[in-house]
């Protein structure tokens, strides 16, 4: 329903009783945080410092090996979906939406070589050793905080969410070509 304007909702209703709509399975994270689990997300994780510019501390392992060692703003944990929100803002990659993969972003490393990665979504992925000045939380789509203390666990939820897709042109593909398009508009406007 999310991508549906108010103003068009009346003629969408039709489509839903009809059922002349498609049902998309689409992957999520589970999360653990210090061991516990908390529930699986659509679209994010995100591990930054309880305020903003402190640096926090991490170490980020993909399927048991350490992959850096990293100071920085923090860390984000993306699916498909996800990919064309906060994560692509962060400087991630958009992601399409049938990809078996996961994207992990650092965010504002002070390593200026840091660059965001791809793993495959069957992959276990652990950010540990964090630490900062105060504490650190863990953001679930984000809505809800939670302190953490150590580590953060992500891997493939099972099963998947299943979305309703009213229109044909609602991938993240097309949401970011609209996405272009309204900026091309705003730059184009005079001042």
């Amino acid at each position: 329903m999310a991508q549906i304007d108010l103003k068009e909702f009346s003629s969408f209703v039709d489509i839903l009783k009809k059922q002349k709509y498609t049902v998309e399975k689409v992957p999520r994270l589970g999360v653990k945080i210090d061991g516990r689990n908390v529930y699986p997300v659509l679209n994010d994780v995100a591990v930054f410092s309880s305020k903003s510019a402190i640096l926090m501390e991490h170490t980020l392992r993909v399927n048991g090996e350490e992959v850096w060692h990293d100071n920085g703003d923090g860390v984000i944990v993306s699916t498909p979906m996800g990919s064309s929100a906060y994560s692509m803002s962060a400087g991630g990659p958009i992601l399409f939406q049938d990809s078996a993969v996961f994207e992990i972003i650092s965010v504002n490393s002070l390593d200026v070589t840091r660059r965001p990665i791809i793993v495959s979504n069957d992959s276990s992925i652990e950010i540990d050793d964090i630490s900062a000045r105060l504490h650190c939380e863990v953001v679930l789509d984000g809505l809800d905080r939670y302190k953490v203390e150590q580590n953060v666990e992500c891997t493939l939820f099972s099963p998947p969410a299943k979305i309703i897709r009213l229109k044909k042109d609602s991938t993240a593909i097309s949401a970011l070509a609209k996405k272009v398009h309204l900026a091309e508009e705003l730059l184009s406007m005079p001042v």
